[in-house]
């Protein structure tokens, strides 16, 4: 995300000095919006998964000693 942003903001640069095609920073612009969704995505989905491990419990159905294994 940070390399797709960079490369956003100097391509950007470029194009304000007539150096760079605006498809360019079009291009630069989608890639660094789809690393944003794609991170935040990554982020949920572990949310998620920190959320399932909470509520996982094992819980045995009577009290008692382990006497042999």
């Amino acid at each position: 995300l940070e390399q797709s942003e960079r490369e956003q903001r100097y391509l950007e640069e470029l194009q304000a000095t007539g150096s760079a095609r605006p498809k360019e920073v079009e291009d630069a612009t989608a890639k660094a919006n789809a690393d944003r969704a794609a991170l935040q995505a990554a982020l949920a989905e572990q949310s998620e998964a920190k959320h399932r491990v909470e509520r996982l419990a094992v819980v045995a159905p009577f009290d008692g000693f382990v006497v042999r294994k």
